[in-house]
């Protein structure tokens, strides 16, 4: 958890006390800790350089994860589905939805689909699919990263400034920009979404 030294004085009692200012609230740590002795380490806060945005994604994600003891896996797909913009509606003729969910969910652990409430014509199904992190532009990585760090703070896990998650996402973007000359047209294998899937 990150913090300052804010003061330090001797109590009544001869002890030191020291205080340390946080922007997050420990309120429900102070009640549930009470008068207990406790364990604790207090040194120079260093962030890491070498963490790029998707690292530092993951980071909170595991940090995310251990408080709401959830699996890592989980806690980064309920946040794809909060993201904007990186999902859509497929119609997939019915014997070919279960392949079709298994290849999609293939491509990584945030492709996910899920098979909605037939409503459309006879023997077609509506799938909703998810794009994984590794295809988003700068502004949906900013929306995954931004609404991880809330949900983290919200658990009274210190995450980064904002200043730091810009300069994470300014250099998630020219990495992510200078690898598309690489690619063989990284919008082919998610173009169908929306398109009927066809013939069995």
């Amino acid at each position: 958890m990150v913090g300052k030294l804010k003061d330090l004085y001797r109590g009544r009692d001869g002890g030191w006390v020291v205080s340390i200012a946080t922007p997050f609230d420990l309120r429900e740590l102070f009640d549930e800790l009470g008068d207990a002795e406790i364990d604790f380490e207090i040194k120079k806060h260093r962030r890491s350089r070498s963490l790029d945005a998707n690292s530092m994604c993951w980071v909170i994600i595991n940090q995310i994860a251990e408080k709401l003891r959830l699996s890592p896996e989980e806690v980064y797909q309920e946040a794809i589905r909060n993201v904007g913009g990186v999902s859509g509606i497929v119609g997939v003729k019915d014997c070919f939805v279960d392949a079709y969910c298994r290849a999609w969910e293939s491509k990584g652990i945030g492709f996910q689909a899920e098979v909605l409430p037939t409503t459309g014509k006879e023997g077609w199904s509506n799938v909703r699919v998810w794009l994984g992190s590794s295809q988003y532009d700068t502004k949906q990585m900013s929306d995954l990263i931004s609404g991880l760090i809330t949900e983290a703070e919200s658990l009274g896990i210190a995450t980064i400034t904002p200043k730091e998650e810009a300069r994470l996402l300014e250099k998630w973007a020219k990495k992510k920009e200078g690898g598309k000359q690489n690619e063989n047209d990284g919008g082919k294998d998610h173009a169908g979404a929306g398109k009927e899937v066809l013939a069995c």
